[in-house]
């Protein structure tokens, strides 16, 4: 016959190492839910819960051949500035994909135009949407500096692995825009002028931009855009981006037309003033504008 003590002192060991497990078991789950429970703000509807890509499993590549040489370490230091270091995991995808956080082509440029960060794909295949957050980007851009301008070195580089998929990079690259800035105003509509550049087109095949009445013309210009407020959709008209040219017709790209007006805005933009991109086009005689609409600002 087994003694009632020692069945006692089973029981209570059993007890024991139940109550330690459910003790881990609650822990874990306490923490599991802790970490998910972290508000993150997306502006596509997703059932999964998606984080950033983890930047240790990113792969940096200096490479002056493809992304250029004798870039200025001051230009791109100040790119790099610009750059926000959020952490909030945002969206990422075409522009045509629709209401999103950062529409791709996305870039960074300096005051002087001479260094940009431009968001990079893996593929030239669509992103359907991807999530990252622009703290991972501007570590990415310090990545850049260190690894690819320093010491003497002056070659542009990418950063790959990005985003939740590992499918988004950064590219570090050299720019020379031409832009004219105007004066310095007291106030300059920036947020609305970003409307602007996030919604505009942004596509690479070539168009025939020219005059009402030109042969073979598929843009005609002047051609202008404004400002959108996205809480109430409607047009707030405080900023105004035109399309014109000195000519009367000339072959470019929506994409030729951004990168000017995303030029006006770090380099005029920025410091509170109007101003225009030139030289765009095959025969260069068209240029965009990023200026306040006066009919509005008047009275805001």
């Amino acid at each position: 016959m087994i003694p009632t003590f020692y069945v006692h002192s089973v029981l209570w060991l059993v007890i024991l190492q139940i109550s330690s497990a459910f003790t881990i078991l609650r822990h874990n789950l306490t923490s599991q839910i802790t970490q998910s429970a972290h508000p993150i703000n997306f502006t596509t509807n997703s059932s999964l819960p998606l984080t950033t890509q983890k930047l240790s499993d990113t792969r940096l590549t200096c490479d002056g051949s493809t992304y250029k040489r004798n870039l200025i370490r001051d230009s791109c230091v100040d790119a790099a500035s610009t750059i926000p270091r959020d952490e909030e995991p945002l969206s990422v995808a075409d522009r045509t994909y629709g209401d999103i956080d950062i529409p791709l082509p996305a870039r960074w440029i300096s005051g002087d135009g001479r260094c940009v960060f431009d968001i990079a794909k893996a593929s030239n295949d669509p992103i359907e949407v991807d999530f990252a957050s622009l703290k991972d980007f501007s570590t990415a851009a310090s990545m850049l500096i260190g690894s690819c301008l320093g010491r003497g070195g002056r070659q542009g580089g990418i950063v790959t692995g990005l985003g939740a998929s590992g499918r988004l990079g950064l590219i570090m690259t050299s720019y020379a825009p031409t832009v004219t800035c105007g004066e310095a105003e007291s106030f300059f509509p920036r947020d609305s002028c970003h409307d602007i550049i996030s919604l505009m087109p942004a596509t690479k095949e070539l168009d025939a931009f020219g005059r009402v009445g030109q042969r073979w013309v598929e843009i005609e210009i002047p051609n202008t855009f404004y400002s959108v407020s996205f809480p109430g959709g409607k047009e707030d008209r405080r900023c105004k981006s035109t399309v014109d040219s000195s000519g009367l017709r000339d072959v470019a790209s929506w994409y030729d037309m951004w990168q000017g007006v995303v030029a006006v805005d770090g380099m005029c933009g920025r410091f509170n003033r109007v101003g225009y991109a030139g030289g765009i086009g095959s025969s260069r005689s068209l240029k965009i504008d990023l200026e306040m609409n006066d009919e509005v600002t008047a009275t805001a």
